[in-house]
């Protein structure tokens, strides 16, 4: 019989609670969404080459309802940003 591995959904609107930062497990799945009016792009730090967190990068901006998601698989603490303005920062503690 195969495992299934259960994860839990977070959802992060963009720009606000990222910047916030966010407490989950390893295997968690994080949805940004962005309900701003303008542009997103949440990615891992640093910027702008996005190789803290692997794969952690929406790869391109994000116009106003859309969302990206990524599942953590590793613990670490991910800081991350938004790419079309680095100063918007935050972080994600992923823990086992």
């Amino acid at each position: 019989m195969p495992l299934i591995k259960v994860t839990r959904n977070y959802q992060v609107t963009l720009p606000k609670e990222a910047r916030e930062g966010e407490n989950i497990k390893v295997g968690d799945t994080v949805v940004f969404e962005n309900r701003d009016t303008r542009s997103r792009w949440p990615a891992s730090g640093i910027h702008p080459i996005h190789l803290l967190c692997p794969g952690f990068d929406a790869l391109r901006p994000m116009a106003t309802g859309e969302t990206y998601t990524h599942t953590f698989t590793e613990a670490e603490e991910c800081s991350m940003h938004d790419h079309l303005i680095p100063s918007l920062k935050g972080k994600i503690m992923v823990t086992e």
